[in-house]
C-alpha cells in the first residue's frame, strides 16, 4: 500500500490538468491501483503506484527497466492499448497514469465458465494478436498477460492493461495468490526469469484462446514449479476434443502457441491469424492443374535455414548487479543482454568448420507448370465493304448538244478527252481501288467434274449437289472488273469463319462492409473463415441472397441482396450494440451512477447502452440517502430511471423520548418525528447515519424530518441496516429479528 504522501505528489503533478476526486480499485501490499476523476469535464483517469521495495536488491535495475520501457509505451498509440499519460519515479516508488477504460475484466468471464463459439474465437485472438504484433515490432514485451489485465469494452473491442510494468518480483519463491494464477498464462522461459520477446506474449494468447475455447485451463500446478514442468512436460488435450463446437482447424493453431520452445511457437501473429481465419480450409488438399507435372531436378548443394530460425531468443535475466553498459559489436556478432551478467555481452560467431566432402544429393521431384500449347487460330476474314461506283450517264444526244457549239477541231478534241475519262472511270479508278485491298480468296462454286467411264455402258452423269445458302451467317461478296465489256462482274460467294459467341457472365460479386469492421457473416447459412467485413466474395449466383452479419457484444442482423450477373453489389451495415439504451436521471440531479457495483464515472443525467438482462443501478449523492434501483434491460428498447433521492435528516439533534406530567411530550420536540425500536434479542447498538444513539435496545427517540439509515450491531448476529423517513409529527415502530451469525 503506497503511503498518502506519494498519492498527494502524484496527483499534485495533474493540477495543471483540474482537480481530481480519487477513487481506490485495489489496494495490496505490492501495488495501488486509484481512479481520479477531473471535477469539470469527469475525465477518468488511472493511477498505479508501485513499489519498488519489492524487487529488493533488483531494485535498481527495474528502475531502469521500467523508464526504458514506459518511454517506449508513451510512443503507443493502438486501439488495444490505453495510453500512457505519464509516469516516473516519486519517493522509491514507480507511478503509471494511463486513460480509464470503461468495461469487464476478461477473468470475469473465464470465473462463470462461459466458452466462446469459433468465430468469436477468432475475433478475440484477431484482436489480441493485431496488438501484440504491433508492439513487438518496437520490442517491447508484455510482463504481466493474462485475463485481469484485460478489459472487454461495452462494443466488444478489447484493451490491455498494465504495459510497461516489471515482472512479477515473487515468481521465484513465496508467490502470493494472484501471482500464483498470473503464473498459468505466462510463458515458460518467462517463469524461469527471463523476459522473453512476442513469442512469450503469443503463448498467453494461446493460453487464453484454450480457456476461452474450453473453460479449462491448459496446465494445472499448485506453486509456479509444478506450473513450468506442467508446461514442459508436453502439449495438454486438444481444445476439439474437450469441446466438439471447436474444429481442428482453431485446436492446431493453439497447441502450436503453447509450445514448450519458442522456436515451436508462430514466428509472427500474422501467421496464428492467417491460420485460425483459414480454420474451415484445415485438412483440405490442395488438386493440381492438368498442366502441372513433375520432373526431376538437382538438390543444391547450399542448406536453406529452417523458418524462424532467425529470430534471437533474448535471454535477459533478473539479478541484482545489473549495470548498462555499451560494447560496440561487428555486424557479425551476436548480442545478448544479461542481467545476471551485469553487462551487455558481445559473443563472437563461432568460425565456421571447413565442409565435409558431400556424398551425391539425392534426385528430387519438382513441379514445373507450363502453359498449354495453344492452337493455332486462322484469323478472322472481315467483310471488306467496297465503295458503291454509279457511273454517270452519259447519252450520245449530250455529247452532239455540247459538240455543237464548238468549233470542229475543239470538238474533236473535246469528245476524245470525254472519251479519255470515260476509260480511266471505268477501269483506273477500279484498279487503285482494289490493288491495296488484302488478296481475298475467291470460292466459286464448281461442278463435279465426271469421271471416265470404267465400263463399256454408259454411267448416267451424277447432278452436282445443292447447297442451299445459310441465311444466319453473314457472307462477302467479291466483285472483280471485266476489262473487256467494263462490267463489274459477280463471281462467286464466300462464307465467313464463324464468328465466337460473346462470354456470357453467369455470376457476380458482393462487396461487404459494416461499421464498426471485424464483423463475420453468413450467407444464406453459408459461413466462411474469409467472410469477415471488409471484404468481397466472389462467385455468388445471381438471385437474392441473405446475408447475416454476427459480432460480439452487438445484436445479429439479417439484410437481403440482390446480386446480378456480371456487376458488383455492395452492402454497407451499421450494427447496433448488443442490450438497450438505459437513461439515468435523478432528483435532484448530479447523482454519482454505480451500475452492477462498478462506478461509471458519470453524473445523473447520463445515457448508458447496457446488456440484456437484469442489472441494479445505485445513487450516491453527498446529502441524500443512497437509492438503489434494479431495471431489466432488453434488446433494442430505451429505459428511463430518475428517482427522487430522499435527503439525509439531522443526526445532531437525537433527542431520547422524555415523558412529561401525565404523559405529555416536551412542546420544543412538536416537529420532530418519533422512532420506537425494538429487536430480538434485545442490546443491540443501533447507528443512526453512522451516528451511535444514546442507549441500546430498546429504545425511543426522536429524530427532524429527513432521510436516515439504521443499522442494527450486536455479537454473534449479523448486521442489519434498514432506511426510513421521517416525517414531522410522525410515530415509527421498528420490531426487528437479528439473524444468528453462521
Amino acid at each position: 500500500m503506497a503511503p498518502d504522501g506519494v498519492l498527494q505528489k502524484v496527483v499534485a503533478s495533474l493540477k495543471s490538468v483540474g482537480e481530481f476526486d480519487l477513487t481506490a480499485i485495489s489496494v495490496t501490499p505490492k501495488s495501488s491501483v486509484y481512479k481520479a476523476v477531473e471535477k469539470k469535464i469527469r475525465r477518468a483517469l488511472v493511477i498505479k503506484l508501485m513499489p519498488l521495495s519489492s524487487w529488493g536488491t533488483n531494485r535498481a535495475q527495474i528502475s531502469v527497466m521500467a523508464g526504458a520501457e514506459r518511454r517506449i509505451v508513451k510512443g503507443f498509440d493502438f486501439p488495444g492499448i490505453p495510453r500512457l499519460l505519464t509516469g516516473g519515479e516519486v519517493d522509491d516508488h514507480l507511478f503509471w497514469i494511463t486513460e480509464f477504460v470503461d468495461g469487464i475484466p476478461l477473468n470475469k468471464t473465464l470465473e462463470n465458465g462461459e466458452t466462446l463459439s469459433a468465430l468469436d474465437l477468432v475475433d478475440m485472438a484477431r484482436q489480441l494478436c493485431t496488438c501484440v504484433e504491433s508492439t513487438g515490432k518496437s520490442g517491447a514485451v508484455h510482463h504481466r498477460f493474462h485475463p485481469h489485465n484485460l478489459i472487454v469494452e461495452w462494443d466488444g473491442g478489447v484493451k490491455i492493461l498494465d504495459w510497461s510494468v516489471p515482472p512479477y518480483s515473487d515468481l521465484a519463491s513465496g508467490a502470493s495468490a494472484h501471482t500464483l494464477h498470473a503464473a498459468h498464462y505466462l510463458a515458460p522461459e518467462k517463469l524461469a526469469g527471463k523476459l522473453g520477446d512476442f513469442r512469450s506474449n503469443l503463448f498467453s494468447v494461446g493460453v487464453i484462446l484454450y480457456q476461452l475455447a474450453t473453460a479449462k485451463l491448459p496446465f494445472a500446478g499448485e506453486t509456479v514449479a509444478a506450473i513450468a514442468a506442467a508446461m514442459s512436460a508436453g502439449n495438454p488435450p486438444s481444445p476439439s476434443q474437450l469441446n466438439s463446437r471447436i474444429p481442428e482447424g482453431i485446436s492446431v493453431p493453439i497447441l502450436k502457441t503453447l509450445s514448450a520452445n519458442p522456436k515451436d511457437r508462430y514466428q509472427s501473429a500474422s501467421e496464428l491469424i492467417k491460420d485460425l481465419e483459414n480454420y474451415k480450409k484445415f485438412g483440405a488438399k490442395e488438386e493440381l492443374p492438368a498442366n502441372f507435372y513433375s520432373r526431376s531436378a538437382p538438390t543444391p548443394n547450399q542448406n536453406l535455414p529452417a523458418r524462424g530460425s532467425s529470430a534471437a531468443d533474448v535471454t535477459m535475466e533478473l539479478d541484482s548487479a545489473w549495470t548498462p553498459a555499451v560494447t560496440v559489436a561487428r555486424s557479425s556478432d551476436v548480442a545478448v543482454m544479461s542481467m545476471q551478467d551485469s553487462t551487455v555481452a558481445v559473443a563472437e560467431r563461432p568460425s565456421v568448420p571447413a565442409p565435409a566432402p558431400v556424398e551425391p544429393p539425392p534426385t528430387i521431384t519438382e513441379t514445373v507448370y507450363t502453359e498449354p500449347e495453344a492452337k493455332p487460330v486462322a484469323p478472322a476474314k472481315a467483310k471488306i465493304p467496297l465503295p458503291k461506283i454509279k457511273p454517270p450517264k452519259i447519252t450520245m444526244r449530250d455529247v452532239n448538244r455540247v459538240v455543237s457549239k464548238i468549233p470542229p477541231l475543239p470538238a474533236a478534241l473535246v469528245l476524245a478527252g470525254l472519251v479519255v475519262a470515260l476509260l480511266v472511270w471505268k477501269i483506273i479508278v477500279p484498279y487503285m481501288i482494289t490493288k491495296d485491298l488484302p488478296p481475298t480468296t475467291v470460292v466459286e462454286q464448281q461442278a463435279p467434274v465426271q469421271q471416265a467411264p470404267a465400263v463399256t455402258p454408259p454411267v448416267e452423269e451424277t447432278p452436282p449437289p445443292v447447297v442451299e445458302p445459310q441465311p444466319a451467317e453473314p457472307e462477302v461478296v467479291v466483285r472483280s472488273f471485266d476489262k473487256s465489256d467494263a462490267k463489274i462482274v459477280r463471281k462467286g460467294k464466300k462464307k465467313s469463319a464463324p464468328v465466337a459467341a460473346p462470354v456470357v457472365p453467369t455470376v457476380g460479386e458482393l462487396s461487404v462492409n459494416s461499421e464498426p469492421q471485424g464483423a463475420a457473416f453468413q450467407i444464406d447459412g453459408r459461413s466462411d473463415g474469409s467472410f469477415v467485413t471488409p471484404t468481397t466474395v466472389a462467385q455468388l449466383s445471381p438471385g437474392r441472397h441473405v446475408i447475416t452479419f454476427s459480432k460480439t457484444g452487438y445484436q445479429s442482423q439479417s439484410l437481403t441482396a440482390d446480386i446480378v450477373a456480371g456487376s458488383r453489389a455492395t452492402m454497407m451495415t451499421r450494427l447496433a450494440v448488443q442490450g438497450g439504451t438505459l437513461n439515468i436521471g435523478s432528483k435532484p440531479t448530479g447523482a454519482s451512477i454505480v451500475i452492477d457495483g462498478r462506478d461509471t464515472g458519470k453524473l445523473t443525467p447520463a445515457q448508458f447502452i447496457l446488456q440484456r438482462g437484469q442489472h441494479s443501478v445505485v445513487f450516491r449523492l453527498a446529502g441524500y440517502l443512497e437509492a438503489s434501483v434494479p431495471v431489466n434491460i432488453a434488446d433494442g428498447q430505451n429505459h428511463t430511471i430518475a428517482p427522487e433521492l430522499v435527503a439525509m435528516g439531522r443526526t445532531l439533534d437525537i433527542k431520547a423520548t422524555k415523558k412529561g406530567l401525565f404523559g405529555i411530550g416536551n412542546r420544543v420536540d412538536k416537529d420532530m418525528g418519533t422512532v420506537n425500536i425494538r429487536t430480538n434479542p434485545n442490546g443491540a447498538a443501533v447507528l443512526v447515519n453512522g451516528q451511535l444513539a444514546p442507549k441500546s435496545t430498546p429504545l425511543e427517540f426522536r429524530l427532524n424530518p429527513g432521510g436516515y439509515e439504521i443499522t442494527f450491531q450486536l455479537r454473534g448476529y449479523k448486521t442489519l441496516k434498514k432506511v426510513v423517513v421521517v416525517e414531522s409529527g410522525s410515530k415509527m415502530m421498528l420490531n426487528e429479528n437479528l439473524e444468528v451469525e453462521q
